[in-house]
């Protein structure tokens, strides 16, 4: 399986999974590794996000966020993606992981 981030990019998402639970590099069952969020960076999404469905039923930004780029890191044979695309994701989770965790 071809890589979707860089490992740059996977650093940075690593970093916020890290800030987000206050863990070294391999936390959170692993998660926090840009070596394997370079392939699966929407492990990142979910495991900072589904504890806060224990407290609400419904955060609209967050489910308009991940059905934007499940769609693109799910089926990339069928949606262009590029860096700009990457970067955006990023981004986005970084607010939005700064908006409902901080």
């Amino acid at each position: 399986m071809k890589p979707f981030l860089s490992h740059e990019e996977a650093l940075h998402l690593e970093g916020i999974v890290r800030k987000v639970f206050n863990c070294d590099r391999f936390g959170v069952m692993g998660i926090a590794d840009a070596d394997h969020l370079e392939r699966y960076p929407l492990d990142a999404v979910w495991a900072v996000f589904a504890p806060l469905y224990q407290r609400k039923k419904s955060f609209p930004d967050i489910e308009d966020f991940t059905d934007k780029y499940s769609v693109i890191f799910h089926y990339p044979e069928e949606y262009v993606y590029s860096s700009e695309t990457i970067k955006e994701f990023i981004e986005e989770f970084d607010n939005l992981a700064k908006k409902h965790i901080s």
